[in-house]
């Protein structure tokens, strides 16, 4: 799924803001932090202030380089954001159904930090008022497309939909046995249940060939939480309705 449609990386915010210094932590990591006091000995602005700034002083911090420091840290963090908003979303529908609230509050959580960081960018780096305008509609366009996105997928894969939701990976109907009063066919169900434990209840139909239902039967069984599994049934119809059925389905399927 392509998530960030239109996404414009250079966006962005509000006029004022604490500094924001990287250095190289004792693992090796690139860090980012807003508290010069936390930066390690020797780093250049371990004792500098944390500089504030609104748009009348933007051409001073600009002749200095603060002002392209600024936006490269906040190029640095959108792109990071990115990347691990869009991992996030990409594998939300396969997410736990124990798991599925906490993993949409974070992919929320992404959406603010990126809009947040591409407000302030449009704020630095875009004069044109218009331009500006086109820009931030564009931004919370996308917010409420993502939006949109996470209900659409929350009816279709959160926990209560899970809940009452099974998935037939296979469904096997065999004639075991047939005497002149009955034939007898033996059901096999194998089924996975992506939400809580409960009863399993399936309707399984013997179809004619214009896909009348001509014979069914409820398969019913326990089954846990996140957890595949097999379950068996016996049909026993009246020949001369079997004589009829050209296939086996699954018609209903619910777990209580």
């Amino acid at each position: 799924m392509v998530v960030f449609l239109f996404f414009l990386i250079s966006l962005l915010s509000h006029p004022a803001y604490a500094e924001i210094y990287s250095y190289i932590d004792s693992q090796g990591r690139l860090t980012y932090t807003s508290d010069p006091n936390v930066l390690p000995d020797g780093h250049e602005n371990k004792t500098g202030q944390t500089p504030h700034f609104n748009r009348s002083g933007q051409d001073d911090l600009l002749a200095t380089g603060g002002l392209t420091i600024r936006i490269e840290h906040l190029n640095q963090r959108l792109e990071l954001a990115k990347i691990e908003f869009d991992t996030k979303f990409e594998i939300l529908s396969e997410t736990p159904a124990f798991e599925y609230n906490q993993a949409v509050q974070d992919i929320l959580s992404l959406k603010f930090e990126i809009v947040d960081l591409n407000e302030e960018l449009v704020d630095l780096t875009v004069t044109d008022r218009a331009e500006r305008e086109l820009r931030l509609q564009r931004l919370y366009a996308w917010s409420e497309k993502i939006d949109l996105l996470l209900e659409k997928d929350r009816q279709k894969n959160g926990p209560q939909a899970r809940s009452t939701r099974l998935e037939i990976l296979a469904l096997s109907v065999e004639e075991v046995k047939r005497t002149g009063s009955s034939v007898t066919y033996s059901i096999r169900l194998d089924l996975e249940n992506p939400g809580e434990e409960g009863i399993a209840s399936v309707k399984v139909a013997g179809k004619g060939p214009d896909g009348h239902v001509i014979e069914s039967k409820i398969v019913k069984g326990e089954i846990e939480r996140e957890r595949s599994k097999t379950l068996y049934e016996t049909a026993i119809i009246a020949p001369e309705n079997a004589l009829h059925i050209s296939a086996w389905e699954v018609i209903e399927a619910s777990i209580n």
